[in-house]
């Protein structure tokens, strides 16, 4: 009977390792016979798997728990950009306004461009980016 289970138990990890995509074959027999040279670069191979799937949930993981972490709570820093947040958009509308674009000279009426190079050069003329 234990010869039975341990030829049953290397036949599932047969088994599990090609499910999971194994580059190496493994047999039941060198599982049993522990083969050492066939079994190390499967066991290089798991470990790598494990290491690259521990790196994959950690981050999905945190990104879970500050999600978690924002709905409850809220850091001092977050706490204080809210309360600055009026006067930085007040003081934004009001830069954006003291220093929009506005026309300096008028273009007179009629007055056609024939190319689309003299066109912008008469726009940024009325706006007095040009020398």
């Amino acid at each position: 009977a234990q010869i039975g289970k341990k030829i049953e138990l290397g036949e599932k990890i047969e088994r599990a390792l090609v499910k999971m995509g194994c580059p190496h074959s493994l047999q039941t027999a060198q599982i049993r016979g522990v083969d050492a040279v066939n079994i190390f670069p499967v066991i290089r191979w798991l470990v790598q798997k494990v290491m690259e799937t521990r790196e994959q949930t950690g981050d999905l993981l945190r990104e879970f728990s500050v999600s978690q972490f924002s709905k409850t709570y809220e850091l001092p820093e977050d706490t204080e950009r809210t309360i600055k947040r009026p006067a930085t958009e007040s003081y934004l509308a009001e830069v954006t306004e003291r220093y929009k674009p506005r026309r300096k000279f008028r273009r007179p009426p009629g007055v056609k461009h024939n190319d689309e190079e003299s066109h912008v050069e008469s726009v940024l003329l009325e706006y007095g980016y040009m020398q």
